[in-house]
């Protein structure tokens, strides 16, 4: 995968992994682990560079 990706997709993937017959192996990289936090900063971003909504709502929502 190119981006972020975070701990509950990797747990998600080996659980899925383990109830396949036969058991398979999965790996799982991605170019950096993010927290919730950090996922939601850059949505936020790509939405104004996309000219969408602005970063006050989703602050002014979360606060």
């Amino acid at each position: 995968m190119i981006g972020g990706g975070n701990y509950v997709e990797y747990g998600s993937l080996q659980e899925l992994a383990q109830h396949q017959q036969p058991v398979k192996h999965v790996t799982y990289g991605t170019t950096e682990i993010l927290t919730g936090g950090e996922f939601v900063e850059q949505l936020m971003l790509l939405g104004q560079k996309m000219g969408l909504g602005s970063a006050g709502a989703l602050s002014a929502s979360t606060n």
